[in-house]
């Protein structure tokens, strides 16, 4: 194909009137403008399986609002399309930004256990939720057993981050955090176990920054986060792809104008797409139609 990537639109009427608040193992989260429906819809088989609606969740006196999006970002454990009795739905739901989850075929939303609120970042890795807060609080969840999940703390926050927003990616077997700095460049800091004379009652880890992710790509975005061996996929390694209003400042709608494309770590260099408008904010998707 001479290096040019093919391409082609995909007709998705299921996903009209609809916010994206997701997207995992090739599905997307939906959730209705002017309905209470939430959805999985998978665009490339336009399969759609029907979640608890947002009349179920319980983080009253927080509820849904017409027209604004109650689910701020939901992530799935496992591909549906493989096992749907499996998959846990995870979501940081309504003003105060509270996690809450249900399963595929569940009458409605559960909440999760825990002291914070504010949450603006989750990934799920092994059977356990990560979760970080805008004040950078880290916490995690197992929900293997969904009769039991109180929140640990797992590390503290990283002095003078807040207010930048933060995302939460698993690169090898490692969980990530990524922020943007005042002047404009990305940095990331690995989640490391505490030595145990480090150790106190309160904390399990810490975050140790590194300047480099090796052989490794990764993809943020509002909607998701992953990352892709560089080598097997004939790509340029230590790099960042993001999509839009990925990164910026929690407490304004401030728009950078670098809105998406890529940042090389080595060279602390962007080569960023047209900046456009926030209404149009696009997803990573790997495409999962089987």
């Amino acid at each position: 194909m001479n290096g040019e990537i093919a391409s082609d639109n995909i007709f998705m009427p299921e996903a009209a009137n609809k916010f994206v608040c997701g997207s995992s193992w090739g599905w997307l989260v939906l959730e209705g403008t002017d309905s209470r429906q939430v959805s999985l819809l998978n665009p490339f088989t336009r399969r759609v399986i029907r979640l608890p609606s947002l009349d179920t969740f319980t983080c009253e006196p927080d509820v849904p609002v017409k027209g604004f999006n109650y689910i701020h970002k939901a992530i799935l454990s496992t591909n549906p399309t493989i096992s749907e009795k499996d998959c846990i739905i995870l979501a940081i739901v309504g003003r105060k930004r509270k996690l809450s989850y249900c399963k595929i075929g569940d009458k409605k939303w559960r909440n999760i256990d825990c002291c914070f609120g504010k949450f603006c970042d989750v990934i799920y890795y092994n059977g356990k939720c990560y979760a970080i807060t805008d004040y950078g609080y880290l916490v995690s969840c197992d929900l293997i057993d969904t009769n039991f999940t109180k929140t640990i703390f797992l590390a503290p926050p990283i002095d003078s981050l807040y207010p930048r927003r933060k995302h939460l990616v698993m690169a090898s077997g490692r969980l990530l955090l990524l922020y943007k700095t005042r002047n404009d460049r990305f940095k990331f800091h690995l989640l490391n176990k505490c030595s145990p004379s480090a150790l106190n009652h309160e904390w399990q880890y810490n975050w140790v920054e590194k300047n480099s992710i090796g052989d490794q790509l990764l993809f943020i975005g509002n909607n998701g986060s992953f990352s892709l061996p560089a080598q097997s996929n004939s790509s340029r390694a230590n790099c960042i792809y993001f999509t839009e209003n990925a990164f910026g400042w929690v407490e304004s709608n401030h728009d950078d104008n670098r809105s998406f494309g890529m940042y090389d770590i080595a060279k602390e260099k962007f080569n960023n797409g047209e900046a456009r408008n926030e209404v149009f904010r696009s997803f990573w998707m790997i495409p999962s139609p089987w």
